[in-house]
């Protein structure tokens, strides 16, 4: 039963990235030309039972590497 629920959520999201796939382009290109850097942020966070996740997002932020301290942009943030 949990095998047939997996392989649906796996054919459900990979059509659901194909319908996407017009919208996220433009945006990935825009996200490249509009500062260096890569086009897709990675944050690591914690999920259903404490489970650590790995969460992509296209970035909205300009890239500044803080080292081990890593600092919550507020109002009027020069990064963002």
């Amino acid at each position: 039963r949990s095998v047939l629920k997996r392989g649906s959520d796996i054919v459900l999201a990979l059509l659901i990235q194909i319908m996407l796939l017009p919208i996220m382009l433009p945006i990935a290109i825009g996200v490249k030309l509009s500062s260096p850097g890569p086009i897709i942020f990675s944050q690591r966070r914690y999920g259903l039972n404490g489970e650590e996740i790995v969460v992509y997002k296209f970035r909205s932020m300009g890239v500044c590497e803080d080292g081990a301290v890593v600092d919550q942009a507020t109002k009027n943030d020069v990064r963002v």
